[in-house]
């Protein structure tokens, strides 16, 4: 029995994500050009944006990677008949979601690790101390991230569409979660429309704050949920004969974030 090549088919993701003008630039070059701007510019003007200058970069560039990049890819796939021959040559729903997934996965390993080795030599960024710890907030934020681009690929009807969904998240993501300016700057009303955003979660992890396990399970929980939903919801092609209302089932990974309002 033939097997289906999924390496093949993440090789081929991933050079697109070298290849395609539009994936280029937001995997690699925007993060790292707004990461140089924001190295140079607010290292001289707030001293201990230094101190977190790493992780906020790197959780900056995972959100463009997941929000900016892949949904409008993958919505566009859909809307060219891509997906339609991906199910009429076999290929299951499940590698059409995770090879591009994957992909953006090695191309952030890559974007991370120029942030933590310029932050450190050029900018004079603060080292992780505690790499077990980032290592798991990584991987907690990329999952999350990972499952939410998905589902805005999966609800998603059009690029446009994709587009202003992802900014609903990517917009309030960079200005309240903790990426700029410490959480604690924050209203507490503000504080508590903040923790619904993973962004909020991975820098808890990053920074160690009390309670930081709480937000590390949060995200794994939603990276869970959000790829579970999105298997459930995904669409072939743009003729959709599924009730709109399924696509409710998108808010479920919110969930995890929800809860950690009551108990964080």
């Amino acid at each position: 029995m033939k097997t289906y090549p999924f390496y093949s088919h993440w090789v081929f993701e991933f050079r697109a994500g070298l290849r395609e003008k539009s994936l280029l630039l937001m995997n690699y070059l925007f993060p790292m050009i707004f990461f140089v701007l924001m190295a140079a510019l607010m290292g001289g003007i707030n001293p201990l944006f230094k101190e977190t200058m790493i992780p906020a970069m790197i959780v900056f560039a995972v959100l463009c990677s997941y929000l900016l990049a892949m949904p409008s890819s993958m919505v566009a796939a859909r809307e060219s008949g891509l997906y339609r021959s991906y199910r009429i040559n076999g290929v299951p729903s499940w590698a059409g979601m995770a090879a591009p997934m994957l992909a953006n996965a090695v191309h952030m390993v890559f974007v991370s690790a120029i942030i933590a080795i310029v932050g450190v030599l050029v900018f004079d960024g603060r080292a992780p101390t505690e790499w077990a710890r980032f290592a798991l907030g990584w991987c907690c934020l990329v999952g999350a991230m990972a499952g939410i681009g998905l589902l805005v690929s999966v609800v998603a009807e059009t690029t446009r569409a994709a587009t202003l969904l992802a900014q609903l998240i990517y917009i309030p993501s960079i200005v309240l979660g903790g990426l700029m300016t410490p959480p604690d700057m924050l209203p507490s009303a503000l504080s508590r429309v903040a923790a619904i955003f993973p962004a909020t979660h991975a820098m808890r992890v990053f920074r160690g704050s009390d309670g930081w396990w709480v937000s590390a399970l949060a995200l794994a929980l939603s990276a869970v949920a959000a790829a579970i939903v999105s298997l459930a919801l995904y669409e072939w092609d743009t003729k959709n004969v599924r009730p709109k209302r399924r696509k409710l089932m998108a808010l479920i990974p919110i969930l995890p974030f929800a809860i950690t309002i009551f108990i964080g």
